[in-house]
């Protein structure tokens, strides 16, 4: 199902016909709409939670907060949730709590929480141990948990746009741990020097380290940050 814009949804299907209308549905995409529909935002579940939902997109609708659809009900078969340009400043839910996301989110590979107004990461975060791919670029952070030191599986880190400063420490605590991430984009932060813990990326293919106040490249006596050798396919 694609909501766009054009078609002004104000609602859906009640009652057994709701039920048929969604359970089958593997891919749901609302995106730039002025406003959420109510099912959006209201406490009940837009869908079963023995739902096949593979993807959801509610991108760019004007979210303030987790979508109680979302909270109230799990959806084990998800991969991909994207929440991207909303203006969301916490990932609790309206009772605090992140179950929704750590227990409803069982299989999540892919979350685009991008251009929000997040200034903090949750350390249960690092407890979806089969993220591959996370998008937090655009928000307000300083600096990310060491529990996202879990995310072993991690392939694509994006935090570019963000207010993380110095050597980015939090780098430090969390690259060690990611050694098959292949992407990452710090572009337009506060950094002055890459971290160290970069180093220990070897399936590093692209680095996007741009709008940066960066005076050095970080670097090892016994194993030099060496371009030629092919660390990095992409800077």
């Amino acid at each position: 199902v694609n909501v766009n814009p054009a078609s002004d949804v104000l609602g859906f299907p009640e009652g057994a016909a709701r039920e048929a209308a969604l359970a089958g549905i593997l891919w749901w995409k609302l995106r730039g709409h002025r406003a959420p529909p109510a099912e959006i935002t209201e406490d009940r579940p837009l869908l079963a939670p023995q739902s096949c939902l593979l993807q959801v997109t509610l991108s760019a609708i004007g979210l303030r907060a987790v979508p109680h659809a979302l909270s109230v009900a799990p959806l084990p078969a998800i991969h991909k949730l994207d929440l991207s340009l909303n203006n969301i400043t916490s990932l609790a839910d309206s009772n605090g709590g992140l179950a929704w996301l750590v227990t409803g989110l069982p299989h999540i590979a892919e979350l685009n929480l991008a251009n929000n107004r997040l200034s903090r990461v949750p350390a249960e975060l690092g407890e979806l141990k089969s993220l591959r791919v996370l998008r937090l670029g655009g928000n307000d952070l300083c600096s990310l948990p060491a529990e996202l030191s879990q995310l072993t599986e991690m392939r694509e880190l994006y935090i570019h746009d963000n207010s993380i400063a110095g050597s980015g420490e939090c780098l430090e605590q969390i690259l060690p741990a990611m050694l098959h991430l292949e992407v990452l984009d710090i572009n337009h932060n506060l950094m002055t020097k890459l971290p160290d813990a970069l180093l220990c990326c070897v399936n590093l293919l692209k680095l996007n380290a741009d709008n940066n106040s960066l005076s050095m490249l970080p670097c090892a006596p016994e194993d030099p940050l060496d371009f030629q050798r092919g660390l990095v396919k992409e800077v």
